[in-house]
């Protein structure tokens, strides 16, 4: 017998040290993701040291998938094929570890956007968003709310772009990286240039610059990249402050090593009535976002007006209107698109709000049930419970009772010897030990309670019938007949009326006595029973 937990013992063993040999690389994944953020560089190569072959269990090929796209993206590295994060995704969506499929989603949209698939990257971090919780560093808040605005911007939704960047700057203002805010408020910035608001531009970039000088912060090429076409535009005529921030901008580039707009810078030598210049900076442009195609040939257009190529000036203007009637056809299929997305979601909303309605109203019914069951069974407990005590309380009188002998007829020790017989079941076993059918037989016993005080007031008629007889001629119910027949075979009340089965006896005694004519303060009853009972 002692065989067995000893061999348990030494399976757990054996179990635990296997589970230990299997842990060994996720701990090492543990520990890349604990410097990862701040050793980015050092991580990928840990990462890339790793054995394939050595990943076995899912959790495992999760926590290194999810990894290995992290450090890619932090060291600049694009990727624009979802098969190295999706093993992640598939693996958090199967969990309730929503910190690393917050990761995991946030890392795929990143790959959807590097391959310009920007409703995808879109639906990404729309289920990144969805997955937050208090383990999401507001870093990487901030980062989401940034890429989802840039995506919007994309699809030309801007008000919905303003709504990111806005959610995006409230919550880096309070980040100890203030670049973060630096960065979010050169996207309102930028975001109302690209929606040609240059005034809104101006306001938000003159509070970002009171802050930064408030703070003791340098302003960078960015911010110069941000002030120029905010100038441009509002203020053509001021040719010498053109000059005077592009080339404080132009500086600030070569300082921190950044290609500049050539786009804008483009933009303004033509604004300086420098064109050649204008143009030697247009042809190193590549614009990909429609928005620049658009800028690109409004700027080579007044580019060849200034040189007088008015026809060359003429072919970009259509290619200029062209693009435009294509931005204007996209911002329409994104309207379209976005009025869908709402509808679907509202009927989605709906149908979720329905379901959890009904969810809510059947928790609410199973929990009225739940509880109705209980009361129930409690109640019926309790109704056991007392006709329980009342059989013990009984059995214990009855047995009392054989042991007198004064006066009592034959028939009366029967029946009560049977009635003992019945009782007995249930004088030593508590409740829980009984059986539907013993219960049943508990219910039975305690309705024959009360007929067994008629069946002593019937035996004794057949016995004495005259003692009874004159009891009925009194007025006597055959309750009360019952019980002057056993005070009469030596019971006193005080032991009637300890048994609760009998109710009140003093109550009981009380219209025996008045029916007998016997005062309140007068003969004593058992004493008059016995006269009748002598006379008889």
């Amino acid at each position: 017998m002692m065989k067995t937990p000893r061999l348990l013992l030494i399976a757990c063993i054996g179990i635990t040290l296997f589970s230990c040999q299997k842990s060994e690389l996720f701990s090492h994944l543990i520990q890349i993701e604990g410097y990862i953020q701040d050793a980015p560089a050092m991580a990928l190569d840990s990462l890339r040291l790793i054995d394939l072959k050595a990943i076995r269990t899912p959790k495992e090929k999760g926590l290194y998938h999810l990894l290995l796209s992290m450090a890619l993206d932090k060291n600049y590295i694009d990727i624009d094929s979802d098969s190295l994060i999706r093993p992640a995704v598939d693996y958090y969506s199967k969990t309730l570890d929503k910190y690393h499929l917050f990761l995991s989603y946030y890392y795929l949209g990143r790959v959807f956007e590097n391959s310009e698939d920007y409703q995808k990257a879109l639906d990404s971090y729309i289920m990144a968003e969805s997955s937050v919780s208090k383990r999401v560093s507001k870093e990487y808040l901030s980062r989401l709310y940034a890429r989802k605005g840039r995506v919007y911007l994309h699809q030309f939704a801007f008000d919905k772009a303003y709504e990111e960047v806005d959610k995006y700057s409230r919550i880096s203002v309070n980040l100890p990286d203030k670049r973060f805010y630096i960065r979010s408020m050169l996207d309102k910035v930028s975001y109302r240039l690209i929606n040609r608001k240059h005034e809104e531009a101006q306001l938000y970039l003159d509070s970002l610059e009171t802050w930064m000088v408030e703070n003791n912060y340098q302003k960078d090429a960015l911010f110069y990249e941000s002030r120029l076409p905010i100038l441009i535009e509002l203020h053509p005529g001021q040719i010498d402050s053109i000059r005077t921030i592009r080339d404080i901008y132009l500086h600030a580039c070569d300082v921190e090593g950044r290609t500049p707009d050539y786009l804008m810078l483009a933009n303004s030598y033509v604004k300086t009535k420098e064109p050649d210049k204008a143009y030697d900076y247009l042809i190193h442009c590549e614009p990909t976002i429609q928005f620049d195609v658009f800028e690109y040939y409004a700027t080579l257009s007044e580019i060849y007006k200034a040189k007088g190529d008015y026809k060359s000036a003429l072919d970009a203007v259509v290619k200029m209107d062209k693009t435009l009637a294509d931005i204007n056809i996209s911002v329409f299929n994104n309207d379209v698109r976005f009025i869908e997305e709402r509808q679907r979601y509202e009927i989605q909303r709906i149908k979720a709000n329905t379901i959890r309605l009904w969810l809510i109203l059947g928790t609410v019914l199973l929990s009225f049930a739940i509880a109705l069951i209980v009361l129930v069974a409690l109640r019926k407990r309790r109704v056991i419970q007392k006709e329980l005590n009342d059989a013990r309380e009984e059995y214990k009188l009855l047995q009392s009772f054989t042991e007198k002998s004064d006066n009592k007829p034959e028939s009366f020790s029967l029946t009560l010897n049977e009635r003992l017989a019945a009782l007995r079941p249930f004088a030593i076993s508590s409740v829980g030990n009984y059986s539907q059918k013993n219960l049943a037989q508990l219910s039975k016993v305690s309705r024959e309670r009360q007929e067994f005080l008629l069946s002593t007031g019937l035996l004794y008629a057949m016995t004495y019938p005259k003692f009874v007889g004159s009891l009925i001629d009194l007025g006597l119910s055959p309750e009360e007949i019952g019980l002057c027949s056993l005070y009469i075979s030596g019971y006193s009340s005080k032991e009637l009326n300890n048994s609760r089965y009998f109710g009140n006896v003093y109550r009981i005694n009380s219209g025996i006595r008045s029916k007998l004519g016997i005062p309140a303060n007068g003969e004593k009853l058992l004493s008059k029973l016995k006269e009748l009972y002598n006379g008889s």
